[in-house]
């Protein structure tokens, strides 16, 4: 529902509540993150919660579990200019897991030997709700 200006909040079932709002050279106030800026924080929470979901599902024990989420944006869509879709047209998403003594071959799925995304993928689309 729209709370004043550009100011959305969204209301779950339960009553759990979410704001959003452009900054002023969108037209909105900036009192709190843009829609764009929520929908990435959704996307990570969600696979944050299922890799340590997965984790604890094979017994590892995860002392950090850390994930960023990109967007790539052309403006001009926001915009309603030269017939550009609007809203993100590529999302990354980049893990970095951290879990002492798990070592392989029990965490070699999980592991890449660097930032970026497991060699086995996390549970099925469906467990964040």
């Amino acid at each position: 529902m729209v709370e004043q200006g550009l100011r959305c909040r969204a209301t779950d079932p339960l009553g759990h509540a979410a704001a959003t709002d452009t900054p002023p050279e969108l037209g909105g106030a900036d009192t709190a993150p843009t829609p764009g800026t929520l929908f990435r924080m959704a996307v990570g929470s969600c696979a944050a919660t299922t890799l340590a979901m997965r984790a604890a599902q094979e017994g590892i024990s995860l002392d950090r579990v850390e994930v960023v989420v990109s967007s790539e944006s052309d403006h001009r869509g926001l915009l309603g200019i030269d017939r550009v879709q609007a809203g993100p047209l590529r999302l990354q998403v980049r893990y970095r897991l951290s879990a002492p003594g798990c070592r392989p071959p029990g965490c070699a799925p999980w592991s890449t030997g660097r930032s970026g995304t497991p060699r086995s993928p996390p549970p099925p689309a469906g467990s964040c709700r």
